[in-house]
């Protein structure tokens, strides 16, 4: 699975549409984070942390924090509308920014990961895990406001926040 060039696309008809196809293909998109293909994630951070976990646990929470989260996402999505949005700040100009903002902090680290080594997160290299950081944190905000939507974002929110643990622990 390769890595996105973006994560939040700008190609349906409404902002609910794009939100949703946004929240659609997150868990795929942090996963890919994660992929041995993609990174040296499991080797430097998972591994280094000595806490006893491998890969086959860790994916498999991933995987059912996915199934959650999508699960949820089906069964709230129905109810969602443009003025939803509004009250949380997603829609117009200002969904337009975050998206900008969250492409663009991912957007940075690629370039970076392309001067270093082409399409491979490097978790030894604190330039490429410094914009990684900054990109992980604005997406917990934007998954945070999304809260008041989507009950069981907590899910996949967590999953994102527990890879973000292995690498705080790295960086020790």
């Amino acid at each position: 699975m390769p890595l996105p060039e973006i994560w939040f696309p700008f190609n349906k008809d409404s902002d609910v549409d794009n939100v949703v196809h946004f929240l659609e293909e997150l868990p795929a998109n942090i996963k890919s984070i994660t992929d041995p293909d993609n990174s040296n994630f499991y080797e430097v951070c998972l591994y280094k942390a000595e806490l006893g976990i491998d890969r086959i646990l860790y994916e498999a929470s991933l995987k059912e924090a996915t199934e959650e989260f999508l699960s949820s996402l089906d069964e709230s999505k129905e109810n969602w509308s443009e003025q939803n949005l509004r009250r949380i700040g997603f829609s117009g100009e200002s969904l337009i920014l975050k998206a900008k903002i969250l492409d663009g902090l991912w957007k940075k680290m690629r370039d970076l990961m392309k001067d270093v080594w082409k399409e491979y997160i490097d978790f030894t290299n604190d330039t490429v895990v410094k914009w990684l950081r900054e990109f992980l944190a604005f997406l917990n905000s934007i998954l945070g406001s999304l809260k008041t939507l989507i009950p069981g974002i907590d899910s996949i929110k967590e999953s994102k926040e527990i890879m973000e643990t292995f690498i705080s622990i790295t960086e020790k």
